[in-house]
């Protein structure tokens, strides 16, 4: 699997996590599969893939970069999405990389009226690798997609963003939400966006972190779909 890295942590982040992005990711996926061989690219610093069959599927993550800033790594990293997905790789969007994915392949994306920091009640709908349902998750956006890419389809619903996950075809899967990001990860990045939080979004932010979160279930439901592995049929 390859993991293209959009953004960097530093100072307290990078304490807590004990690494950078590469590390959080490391951890989250080979719990949910121990045997995962997993390539990074650095996009954010222009690495990125020579072709779409480098590797079985690609996962696009985080950043604090807008996907509509002007940056030259972000020009790159748009031509990469659309040849994999005219290539019909298999691919999974995280966060900002949700929204490359739908900004690439000619979709919207927009900044909302305040950031959204808390845990979200992230309702799948079933699918042919994953049964689906409640599977809450941490939120760290700012912007979200605005309109769909032609084709795409809403996959989940339930929490404050209007297009919360969505899938085209068989071979693109993307979600607004942080797999990898635990509850002591998320209360130093809430403190990191310090003054752009009101005091009561902030609380309820740090307060939502006792809610448990699916992280490790989601990590393995994307596997299974980068993997193409599909539910057994259950017949009655």
């Amino acid at each position: 699997i390859g993991i293209l890295i959009c953004g960097r942590f530093t100072g307290r982040p990078l304490e807590v996590a004990g690494g950078d992005y590469d590390r959080v990711y490391t951890e989250i996926f080979t719990a949910a599969d121990p045997e995962v061989d997993i390539r990074f690219y650095y996009a954010v610093e222009g690495d990125l893939p020579e072709s779409p069959d480098e590797c079985d599927g690609w996962i696009i993550g985080g950043s604090r970069t807008s996907v509509t800033a002007d940056e030259p790594w972000l020009d790159d990293l748009m031509d990469f999405i659309r040849a994999a997905a005219s290539a019909e790789a298999r691919m999974v969007g995280l966060c900002f990389g949700h929204q490359a994915i739908a900004h690439a392949l000619g979709g919207t994306v927009g900044k909302a009226t305040a950031w959204t920091t808390s845990v979200q009640p992230l309702i799948l709908k079933q699918q042919p690798w994953f049964p689906g349902g409640l599977i809450p998750l941490q939120a760290m956006h700012e912007d979200t997609v605005t309109k769909l890419p032609e084709g795409a389809k809403i996959a989940g619903y339930g929490t404050s963003c209007n297009v919360p996950a969505f899938m085209i075809g068989e071979h693109i899967f993307a979600i607004q939400y942080h797999p990898e990001i635990g509850a002591d990860l998320a209360e130093v990045l809430i403190d990191r966006i310090g003054d752009e939080l009101t005091p009561t979004a902030r609380s309820r932010a740090l307060a939502s972190l006792e809610t448990p979160t699916g992280r490790l279930k989601m990590a393995q439901w994307i596997l299974r779909f980068l993997n193409d592995q599909r539910e057994k049929s259950v017949h009655h």
